[in-house]
């Protein structure tokens, strides 16, 4: 047992990651493309993807659980673990139980059935996080027509309850105007299965693999460096804007402006992260003091004129 007070960051060692979303949207693409990562293909889908790192082809549950330690230390070097799907690797959780126990099929122990599922499921995340192990679980998307929601494909409801304890992060990707996005909250409607610990915005756009190699590994850091981070840690965070704020009150020419803009491009800390939305709302306090002294933003010279 340890106190952490309001103003102290909470110890993180792992993240557990769902990404859902259509076929051939770019999910194991997106995800293999993490630097220092291991994929566990239980579908055997790695082949379909020309971006990838490396990759344990053909693994079943079962061999899982009967060569646990050799897979173990066959993974040790990696810090993120990829299972690719996750819809898939539940049905082979439940095959190895019914081996097991074909009395489990009994509709009478459905409720037996999934609490071993989810046993086995819980077992699974526990071995790699105690390794220190950050997890994404690749799965396709459903919809359920009793919730009216767009959800992750696993077993069904009860096996959704089982992961979602498990999960920091629940992400949905998806193609709107041939452009990717990847949905971490969607403000206007409760339509969509996701979860965000991390607070991060609520969409995040994804741009071309090739053009941005390294989107992904950025992306999957910066996950991890939110999780136990509290408003009241980021006193320093506050400090900073509180002073951007102040220098945006006191411009007095275009320059001002610039030089502030200059700065919100390059603003890095490792103690606190300037989100999107905290530029935004910097930006638009800068369109205030900006109409004030006549001037127009050009959005593509990124300038004040």
């Amino acid at each position: 047992m340890k106190k952490v007070s309001k103003e102290e960051n909470i110890a993180v060692e792992g993240l557990t990651w769902v990404l859902y979303g259509k076929p051939s949207t770019g999910k194991t693409s997106l995800a293999s493309m993490i630097d220092n990562s291991i994929l566990l293909d239980f579908d055997n889908g790695a082949k379909g993807t020309e971006y990838r790192n490396d990759v344990i082809t053909d693994i079943t549950y079962s061999e899982w659980i009967t060569n646990k330690d050799a897979i173990l230390k066959d993974i040790d070097k990696y810090q993120w673990v990829i299972v690719d799907a996750l819809s898939t690797m539940m049905s082979q959780i439940e095959t190895y139980i019914v081996k097991l126990d074909p009395s489990m099929l009994d509709s009478n122990k459905n409720m037996s059935l999934y609490g071993q599922i989810g046993k086995e499921f819980k077992a699974f995340c526990e071995v790699l996080r105690k390794s220190k192990k950050k997890l994404l679980f690749i799965t396709h998307e459903d919809y359920d027509s009793d919730a009216k929601m767009t959800t992750y494909r696993v077993m069904g409801k009860m096996a959704r309850a089982i992961v979602e304890p498990q999960a920091d992060y629940i992400t949905r990707l998806y193609t709107e105007s041939k452009q990717r996005k990847l949905m971490f909250e969607y403000q206007n409607s409760n339509t969509f299965d996701l979860k965000n610990r991390g607070n991060i915005e609520p969409i995040v756009f994804v741009p071309d693999f090739k053009d941005k190699p390294n989107f992904a590994t950025e992306l999957a850091e910066r996950l991890f460096l939110v999780l136990g981070k509290t408003r009241f840690a980021n006193i320093e965070k506050s400090n900073y804007i509180g002073s951007v704020l102040k220098q945006i009150k006191d411009s007095r020419s275009v320059e001002d402006l610039n030089e502030i803009i200059n700065e919100l491009v390059n603003a890095r800390s490792d103690n606190y992260e300037i989100l999107e939305k905290d530029k935004k709302a910097l930006f638009a306090e800068m369109s205030k003091v900006a109409t004030v002294l006549g001037c127009t933003y050009d959005r593509e010279t990124k300038v004040w004129q």
